[in-house]
């Protein structure tokens, strides 16, 4: 059975070896760690698509018959949640098997936010993406998928109450 552990990424492993070359200065370990970090985050994200790659595999294929009764019982016994694997399914089919990207490529966006701009998969709307670092997405997707610039939005707001017992949501009409 292969091992699961996650395996240093290969950034992590070249921060360390420059780190060696000379005593690094305490800022040079904090830069060294933080950089680290962000390999690992990018390694964990890259597991996610191939998390959903098998998800995918084995809703389509139903592999999780006869063991679990259903997909809704597979996905409960792994401890994901229906709407959790739906999204990421969805975000590695339209970026990684329609779009032609690599996990590799797409994974330091992460899979959530790929989701988000599932409509607008280009080479374009990637490297903007990728460009912003996580500072603007939100205004970004939200520009894509509403065709507004956030910049010139007159905004209109509505309400929302939310039941704390249940959950049902509806909109207050002013």
């Amino acid at each position: 059975m292969a091992s699961t552990a996650l395996k240093m990424p290969p950034e992590a492993s070249q921060v360390q070896n420059k780190i060696s070359e000379h005593p690094p200065t305490p800022e040079e370990r904090n830069y060294a760690f933080c950089q680290e970090t962000i390999g690992w985050r990018n390694a964990l994200e890259e597991g996610a698509l191939e998390l959903a790659k098998r998800l995918k595999k084995i809703r389509d294929q139903e592999m999780y018959l006869p063991a679990w009764e259903s997909w809704s019982l597979y996905l409960e016994d792994i401890k994901v949640k229906d709407s959790v694997a739906s999204r990421m399914i969805t975000a590695y089919e339209k970026w990684v098997l329609e779009g032609g990207f690599s996990a590799k490529e797409v994974a330091p966006i992460g899979w959530s936010t790929l989701y988000d701009a599932r409509h607008h998969v280009s080479r374009e709307v990637l490297d903007n993406l990728i460009l912003k670092e996580g500072k603007g997405t939100r205004d970004y997707i939200l520009e894509l998928n509403s065709g507004v610039s956030m910049e010139n939005c007159r905004h209109d707001y509505y309400k929302l109450e939310v039941c704390r017992r249940c959950g049902e949501k509806h909109q207050i009409l002013e």
